[in-house]
């Protein structure tokens, strides 16, 4: 018998992230056909527990296709988890198993403690779904991340190699949370004073102080819903030579210059250097900044 393997995915998003930023974590492995978890595991840590720990359950797992699915080229205890991931991939051509991060950036103790507490809770099977109000703690700074929201741990800080002029930046935070798209949310509607609306330039949707999506400003146009506000008319640009100096970076320390200001929302205009900020709207100091 010919030995075929069912699906090609080796890796998950997690192999771009950094390893010294994860500490130790807490990851599930999920069934895209339900989004439920079907496995709970640790990596990380200084307990030798493997940085991309999940990657080997794939290599576990193709291997086990490769043996023809003999029981014999398996552990005992891997044997369900496996089938579980060849169960997935043979159901529909292009399915892959997926994972989150439940927590991360955990000491070795917290890691087993936080690993060993959703094994039970899974084991006993909660139903119906839990009916938690408060999330657990954790949340903002080690709390659960998806390939979608992993991007405070996988982007680096803003660098910028050459003068960027009139960068526009806006916070779109609150727009992401009633699920606009990262584009629209950027676009409109906006109070742009008129000496700003003949000025070209970049637009950055920033949600939580990370840029989601840049785009290229063609011209300032009254929105169509709010007249009296301003919307872009722009194309996204987000793999141009411009657009990935932008693109998919952290702008904190950027923001700390006016916390109050980003705080009520109001779009930020400034020109970026290698290592500096000038202001043109958002600050009232207009010189050189240094980011540091």
């Amino acid at each position: 018998m010919n030995k075929t393997v069912i699906s090609n995915q080796k890796h998950f998003w997690i192999s771009k992230v950094d390893p010294r930023k994860l500490g130790g974590y807490v990851y599930g492995l999920v069934d895209p056909r339900d989004n439920s978890i079907f496995y709970i595991g640790k990596g990380g840590g200084k307990k030798a527990q493997g940085n991309f720990r999940p990657e080997g359950h794939l290599e576990e797992a193709q291997k086990f296709c490769n043996a023809n699915n003999e029981e014999k080229s398996i552990r005992k205890r891997d044997r369900e988890k496996v089938t579980k991931i060849k169960e997935i991939w043979e159901r529909k051509r292009g399915n892959l198993v997926e994972l989150i991060l439940i927590r991360w950036g955990l000491t070795p103790d917290e890691t087993d403690h936080v690993e060993a507490a959703l094994i039970d809770a899974c084991k006993y099977n909660i139903k119906p779904p839990l009916t938690n109000i408060v999330d657990g703690s954790g949340k903002d700074s080690h709390g659960l991340r998806t390939e979608t929201t992993a991007i405070d741990i996988i982007v680096q800080p803003l660098t910028v190699d050459r003068n960027l002029n009139n960068v526009w930046l806006f916070n779109i935070t609150k727009s992401i949370e009633r699920k606009e798209n990262y584009y629209d949310a950027t676009i409109r509607a906006w109070d742009i004073a008129p000496k700003y609306r003949d000025i070209p330039g970049y637009a950055v949707g920033l949600e939580n102080g990370f840029s989601r999506v840049v785009i290229k400003i063609n011209h300032w146009v009254p929105d169509k819903i709010l007249p009296k506000k301003c919307a872009i008319d722009g194309v996204e640009d987000n793999s141009s030579e411009i657009g990935s100096q932008l693109y998919e970076k952290n702008f904190k320390k950027i923001l700390k210059f006016n916390k109050e200001s980003w705080g009520y929302g109001r779009p930020w205009a400034l020109n970026l250097f290698p290592g500096k900020v000038q202001f043109i709207r958002g600050n009232t100091n207009k010189d050189m900044l240094k980011i540091e």
